[in-house]
């Protein structure tokens, strides 16, 4: 925009200031030259207004009214044309020019209105090829930042130092906000404030407000109804029309941002959806192979599967997480922790299953009710109140990742009579526990529970035979059994406990 002030330098003599002394900084539009009383229909405000005062000068026009009527439209400034109409200012004009703060600037009797007219429009499109200039530079910067790897933050970088402020960005697909310079990182939690002021709106808009007694502006990214994020600028001037182009460049950069992130959150579900169909239906080696060319975690050797039923579609898998976390016979499982993890997972019409590995969602590991730890006790099987109302869910946990086909279709069978707002846990068959039962004591590293178990069930519970055979004391024999049994939760002198857990000794000793 050209001031009045820069207007007044170019013309030199051919203009004066008279009201006030000196040219202010008012920014001027255009310019404009008419003779009417009220010219104000054919005035778009912002315009320096040129007149010879010819109705003032016949008595046929009164400058007080005639000057509130161009301020109140927006004129910027009056010019009065001295010569044949007016040798002088009349001291009316000069009053309520005075009264109602409108600028007046002298055009002198031997300058011409063609003059100031030329100058203006010259000032403007230089103004203007400069400001191309800038424009076209900005946008390069903008389009080469990107490109690159850190896209995010290099945009916004461009668009700070642009604008001679700061920038920001606030994501609300899981990443974290985004802000340059480093020193408005203090600025965040008043745009988080501000931007959820914003979200609550049926059609959220651009708005602003003031920061530190600064203004700051937030424009929400959409993508379709959804808000992906929202952009706050805090410039270090007025912004011009170059400046509201380059944030339409940044807003649409920040759309294709928001919906590559889409694409590559769908396409990564969809991948992982087939990872977890093909565990589930038995080709674990299919799915480790298809994990590994999508970039997914590998499954591990052992996973849990969850079902649920009735959770609201836009709940993420934390957020499910958090929520099953609430059982009280549950504290001991990390859903959440899980969940978040990149566990593969499909839905059907009416439910969604889960593949978990089973190391991330037990403090340590438990399995099908049986603790492969000696510092967890398990949850028992059978049903416990869901926080979330409505919700239904069923875990097996225990699970050899090679082979749970039978066991994800039982799951699959009782999840659609489990009542609703509760959670089931999968009772184990008696295999899996003794599976379970051999895993924990081969993972015990402070002592050989394992030969101690194994030993003694070899020498059926004879205490002196058993310590012989493995060439401890009895007491450390004894000592060994007791922990044992306190991990397993079950009586080694139980004889049905004692066969199930012989054979899987026997399963595990053809395994290594």
């Amino acid at each position: 925009m050209i001031t009045l002030r820069q207007l007044g330098e170019a013309l030199g003599d051919s203009l004066e200031p008279l009201s006030p002394e000196s040219y202010s900084a008012s920014e001027i539009g255009g310019v404009h030259i008419s003779e009417l009383a009220d010219p104000t229909d054919y005035l778009d405000g912002g315009e320096l207004l040129l007149t010879t005062g010819l109705l003032m000068a016949s008595g046929q026009l009164s400058p007080g009214p005639y000057v509130q009527r161009l301020k109140d439209h927006g004129v910027a400034a009056l010019g009065l044309g001295l010569g044949p109409s007016l040798r002088e200012v009349p001291t009316a004009l000069l009053e309520a020019c005075q009264k109602y703060e409108l600028d007046l600037v002298l055009i002198p009797e031997q300058a011409a209105f063609q003059e100031v007219t030329r100058r203006f429009w010259s000032l403007s499109m230089a103004g203007s090829s400069e400001g191309i200039s800038g424009l076209v530079g900005t946008q390069t910067a903008l389009a080469r930042a990107a490109i690159r790897p850190d896209a995010g933050l290099a945009v916004l970088k461009a668009l700070a130092q642009a604008l001679g402020g700061w920038a920001a960005y606030l994501s609300d697909e899981n990443g974290r906000d985004l802000v340059w310079p480093e020193t408005a990182q203090g600025y965040l939690p008043t745009l988080r404030a501000e931007a959820q002021r914003l979200s609550r709106n049926a059609a959220p808009s651009a708005a602003t407000f003031q920061l530190q007694n600064h203004p700051a502006v937030l424009y929400p990214i959409h993508l379709g109804a959804k808000v992906h994020g929202v952009l706050g600028i805090g410039p270090g001037r007025r912004l011009t029309p170059a400046d509201r182009q380059v944030l339409l460049t940044v807003t649409v950069l920040l759309t294709l941002r928001a919906r590559n992130h889409e694409q590559q959150v769908q396409t990564h579900a969809t991948l992982a959806a087939a990872v977890a169909k093909l565990v589930v239906n038995g080709h674990l080696e299919a799915a480790r192979l298809l994990a590994a060319d999508a970039g997914l975690r590998d499954i591990p050797a052992r996973v849990a599967i969850l079902g649920v039923r009735g959770a609201p579609t836009e709940l993420s898998p934390a957020e499910l997480g958090c929520i099953l976390e609430t059982l009280p016979a549950c504290d001991q499982l990390h859903f959440t922790q899980a969940l978040a993890a990149g566990a593969p997972y499909f839905g059907t019409d009416d439910a969604a299953y889960y593949v978990l590995d089973e190391s991330l969602l037990t403090a340590s590991a438990t399995t099908d009710g049986a603790d492969t730890s000696p510092n967890t006790s398990p949850p028992s099987a059978g049903s416990t109140p869901l926080g979330g109302a409505g919700i239904t869910a069923i875990l097996a946990t225990g699970c050899d990742a090679s082979n749970v086909a039978e066991k994800f279709a039982t799951l699959a069978a009782d999840l659609v009579h489990v009542p609703a707002g509760r959670v089931h846990l999968l009772a184990a068959s008696p295999q899996a526990r003794a599976d379970a039962w051999v895993l924990t004591l081969s993972s015990y590293q402070r002592a050989d529970l394992l030969g101690a178990v194994t030993g003694y069930l070899r020498c059926r519970g004879v205490w002196d035979q058993a310590a012989r055979h493995l060439g401890v004391h009895r007491n450390t024999l004894r000592y060994r059994i007791q922990l044992a049994q306190s991990l397993l939760e079950v009586d080694l002198d139980d004889p049905d406990a004692a066969a199930h857990l012989w054979l899987a000794l026997a399963r595990h000793r053809d395994s290594v």
